[in-house]
Parts: C-alpha cells; structure tokens; sequence
C-alpha cells in the first residue's frame, strides 16, 4: 500500500483500543493546530464502546523487504521498501465514520491510550496517517468496531505497541485528534489505471494532508481541466487524456491551500511510475 492511497480496505483483525486524539511533534506546525485543538472521544467510560471512539491493533501486512532483497534490482528498491514498510506502519485504516468516503485519506492524527490500566505509563501519543479504510459489516450490527457511527482506528502493532503495555489489551479508549502532517519532500504523485481509465494518486501531502481538489494541464492541452474523486486521494479525469502528455497538477488540501505541480510528470511517462513535485504545503 502506498502511503495515502486508501485504495483497499484495512485487516479488521487483532487488538483494538478506544480513540481520543494525538499530538503534534513538530512545533513548527503549533501554529496551525488553533482550529482543532480540543481532544476528541468519549465523555464517559462505555463497556460497549457504542458512543466512543475505538482503535485497536491490525495484521501486519506481508513485509516485502526480504523479497526485494532477493529480487530486486537493486539497493535503491531495497531501501524504497524499508521506506515503505515504515510508512505502512504508520499509517492506519480508520472507520466508516472517521473515513468520510475517502475524504479523510491522508489527514494525521495523534491517538493517545486514555483511561485504561493498559496505557502505557507516561501516556505518550502516537501520529499516525489515515491510508485506509477499515469497512463497516452491516449483517453484524454488534462487535464490529468500524460499523457507523463508531470512530475507530485500526492500528499496525508497531503503533499500538507504543500505546498500551501489552499488545493482547484489546479494546482500550483513547483520545484522538487531527494534527498537521509532517512530510519530507515534494508532494508526489503515482500514475495508476490503463491507456483507457487513468487514476492519479497523490501523497506525502504536508499540513492538512487530505485533498479537497485536484485538477490537471497537459503539455498538449494547455487547460486546466478538474479531476474528480475516485477513492481516497486516487484521482481521475474519466477518460485516458492524459496518456502521451506530459502532465502538471494543481491540488487543494483539505484547508484551501493549493499548490501547483508544474511539469511533475514528464511526457514519457509509464503506469505505475510515480514523480516528486517541486511544490509543498
């Protein structure tokens, strides 16, 4: 899974744990906290979690990192993946409620244990990226934690281990919070789909982190032209107008801010590649 994508849906599997907020570790972003800093979660301690926020501890998804080292080109693609790995174990699958159909793809929370004897000591919290979707199961009204209206996160171990003092806790509440993502980079952008259906994924977005628009110019075109949601932060424009063009993207974060990524994507471009943008937030 690429970082942001949320393109599938999360392991409902393992421990789980009650949400409330995170907090932010980059000062350079306290600033930016003034419209959401007050801890979100229940206002009472529930047996059955059914008005509070939940998180709790998912599979670890397959690491690749052996395989690339046995298979791969190279030490470029073997870095990449412990990259990833890290980046997967930071990003978490959150509830149909949290989600917003994709909406909330890329945001940042801080998540901290609160009220349990299974916090851990000091009740340090753990900012964690929205990548995922943890999918609601309606013929099972009771038990399911991503069910609406609950707000739950689906955590990887290493993130959970960082909560609690034993993994086996389960069901813990939390605080939870958005916070401003901190990204190293460029805001970059994935080529996805066939010559006929192109989907762009755009990620490691800074600040707000989720995206409210996305829209497209081709070396070809010369016009701006609006994609439109596909899930999560995949984007589309509906046809394959983009296949032979080189491209640049303008994107608008979830607090108004844009950028423009000019030339991002060179005009031999192939699926699958993904590109480094000048531009940031």
């Amino acid at each position: 899974m690429t970082q942001g994508s949320c393109s599938s849906a999360g392991d409902s599997s393992a421990s789980s744990a009650l949400q409330r907020g995170s907090w932010n570790p980059f000062s350079r972003f306290l600033e930016d906290l003034a419209r959401e800093t007050a801890w979100a979660g229940d206002s009472g301690r529930q047996s059955s979690c059914s008005a509070s926020p939940c998180v709790r501890e998912k599979k670890r998804e397959t690491d690749r990192t052996e395989e690339h080292k046995r298979e791969g080109p190279g030490w470029i693609d073997w870095i990449q993946s412990i990259l990833m790995d890290w980046i997967r174990a930071l990003g978490q699958a959150l509830s149909v409620a949290l989600f917003d159909e994709g909406r909330s793809c890329g945001g940042c929370y801080a998540v901290r244990c609160h009220g349990s004897a299974s916090c851990a000591p000091g009740g340090a919290p753990v900012t964690v990226t929205a990548t995922n979707a943890c999918p609601a199961n309606h013929s099972k009204p009771s038990g399911n934690w991503c069910n609406p209206p609950l707000r739950h996160f689906d955590l990887s171990k290493p993130a959970f281990l960082r909560l609690v003092t034993d993994f086996r806790a389960g069901i813990v509440p939390v605080q939870y919070r958005r916070v401003p993502c901190a990204r190293r980079g460029g805001v970059r952008v994935e080529m996805k789909g066939n010559r006929w259906w192109v989907g762009v994924l755009v990620f490691n977005v800074a600040g707000a982190g989720d995206l409210r628009a996305v829209a497209v110019r081709g070396s070809r075109d010369g016009a701006w032209a609006d994609m439109a949601r596909s899930w999560g932060q995949i984007w589309t424009s509906g046809d394959g107008r983009e296949v032979g063009q080189g491209l640049s993207f303008r994107v608008v974060a979830g607090d108004g801010r844009s950028v423009e990524l000019d030339g991002v994507v060179p005009q031999g471009w192939a699926f699958s590649q993904s590109f480094e943008g000048r531009g940031q937030f």
